[in-house]
C-alpha cells in the first residue's frame, strides 16, 4: 500500500498516539491521554469531527508548548 501511495506522490504517515478522541470520552480524558503520551517526534491522531478532541485542542497545544515542543501539522513535516 505504501508503494502505491508513493507512486501517486503521497506520503504515508503513521501516528504514535491515538487519544481516542473519536469516541468522545470527555475532554479531560482526551487531555490526560495526550499528556501521558507526549514525546519528541510523536504524531498524535486527532479527528476534526470529534467534539471532545476539538474542545481539548487549545489546552493540548498549550501543554505541548509549555513543555518545549514545537507543534505542527503532518502536512508541514513533508515540506
Amino acid at each position: 500500500m505504501t508503494r502505491i501511495a508513493e507512486g501517486l506522490g503521497l506520503t504515508t504517515v503513521f501516528w504514535t498516539d491515538d487519544p481516542g478522541d473519536f469516541q468522545n470520552p470527555g475532554v479531560e480524558t482526551v487531555e490526560a491521554r495526550f499528556a501521558r503520551h507526549l514525546h519528541p517526534g510523536g504524531i498524535i491522531l486527532l479527528h476534526d469531527n470529534a467534539p471532545d478532541g476539538l474542545a481539548a485542542l487549545p489546552d493540548l497545544l498549550n501543554v505541548a508548548r509549555q513543555q518545549g515542543y514545537v507543534v505542527d501539522t503532518v502536512g508541514d513535516l513533508t515540506r
